[in-house]
């Protein structure tokens, strides 16, 4: 694998990022000189509570998205191949030196044998890179570039050909052995950075927190609307069965015949398609609108209301569909439309 890790570099990354973020957000809480000193501490220690155990959540996504990142990575480079017959201006087929990702494109770079530049640059798909126009600041040719590289560092040469103007950038790979050492980060670290347990206790705590306050919330909406959830505890709740015999029992004294339901969709919305025939009407119209009025009115003090698609006419036979309204809430926002 050349660019999937092993977990825990991911996460010392993760926490590397945490460190450095929590720093910086501790250090703007506390600048603020407006309170005292006492107070701003005790107010930036819940404050920085609530931020570290926020990024104790994201943690495992995270690292979860970091490692299938360059695990897609890994997939691309491991299986792109270069394009073939890539020759060189001077005519001759070059061969690939080597390949990197270059905006998460497999980039090959081929080399002529005989040293001929610039280097040729292909993504896989056979189109060839070209690079950025790179003008001498004093005559505006095309300055020729090269390149060195060694472990140590990565030298580029751009050079004119026309008035001998050159320029070197010299960009040195840091060595990790190297670098300065932090003597406060492992103390932050263990400050910002929750372990497992300390991680789950703020989660099951903020989710307390969270169903509390959805608790509260809809204790206020009921007070709010007492009337209406006093209308829907007084509704008929009606199973599939009931519903059936209660509205064959509302059409028994009507010229309409013959009701039979379908087979009940039980899906996220519970809905029964019936069929009932009107042998004496000849207006479908006002039919349709007479067995809509009477189903409406027999549903009224029940769960169960007729669909939005209404009742359809042909040839003497009325088709329509009722739902269910099972959940209180919904039972709510209905009555509340209506009136």
């Amino acid at each position: 694998m050349k660019y999937l890790k092993e977990e825990q570099h991911y996460i010392d990354q993760y926490d590397r990022f945490t460190v450095e973020d929590c720093r910086r957000f501790e250090k703007n809480i506390l600048s603020n000189n407006k309170e005292s000193k006492i107070f701003m501490t005790a107010v930036c220690r819940l404050i920085m509570y609530f931020h570290t155990g926020d990024k104790y959540s994201r943690k495992r996504e995270t690292i979860n998205n970091w490692m299938a990142s360059d695990r897609d990575r890994d997939h691309k480079y491991e299986n792109a191949h270069e394009p073939e017959n890539i020759k060189c201006s001077c005519g001759r087929k070059i061969e690939i030196d080597h390949k990197t990702f270059h905006n998460d494109r497999v980039m090959f770079f081929f080399d002529c044998p005989l040293g001929c530049l610039p280097r040729k640059v292909f993504f896989e798909n056979g189109e060839e890179w070209k690079p950025k126009p790179n003008p001498c600041p004093e005559c505006s040719t095309e300055l020729s570039r090269k390149s060195e590289h060694t472990e140590e560092a990565l030298t580029t040469i751009s050079s004119c050909s026309k008035c001998e103007y050159e320029d070197t950038d010299v960009h040195i790979f840091s060595n990790p052995q190297e670098d300065e050492v932090d003597p406060d980060y492992e103390k932050d670290r263990k400050r910002f950075c929750l372990s497992d347990e300390d991680g789950l206790k703020y989660i099951e705590s903020k989710n307390s927190i969270a169903q509390i306050g959805k608790m509260m919330d809809e204790r206020k909406e009921k007070e709010d609307k007492k009337d209406l959830y006093e209308e829907v505890e007084k509704l008929k709740k009606l199973s599939i069965p009931q519903v059936k015999e209660h509205v064959q029992e509302s059409l028994k004294e009507t010229p309409y015949i013959n009701l039979e339901f379908e087979k009940p969709d039980m899906s996220r919305i519970v809905s029964v398609q019936f069929s009932i025939e009107d042998p004496a009407e000849e207006d479908g119209n006002e039919s349709r609108k007479t067995l809509t009025k009477l189903i409406t009115e027999s549903l009224t003090q029940t769960n169960w209301r007729l669909m939005s698609d209404g009742i359809n006419y042909r040839l003497g036979l009325l088709t329509g569909r009722i739902r269910v309204y099972e959940d209180e809430k919904d039972l709510v926002k209905l009555i509340e439309k209506k009136k």
